[in-house]
């Protein structure tokens, strides 16, 4: 499964609370994002890059296709 198309603002939010994270937490682990960035995000004040939510995605061990090892 392949995801090219940026995350919805119901897509982005979930996926941060199942990893248990706050905003600022998940843009730190964004490296290059900042907390505002992470709030136009939530808020769709702009859309996420579909690289970005899948590295997210990566990152909090929630990819169809990518598990990362504990």
């Amino acid at each position: 499964m392949r995801h090219e198309l940026s995350p919805t603002v119901d897509q982005i939010k979930a996926a941060r609370k199942v990893a248990g994270l706050t905003q600022e937490e998940a843009a730190d682990l964004l490296y290059r994002n900042s907390l505002q960035r992470w709030s136009e995000w939530e808020t769709g004040l702009t859309s996420m890059p579909p690289a970005d939510w899948e590295l997210f995605l990566i990152k909090t061990n929630q990819h169809p296709d990518f598990r990362r090892f504990p």
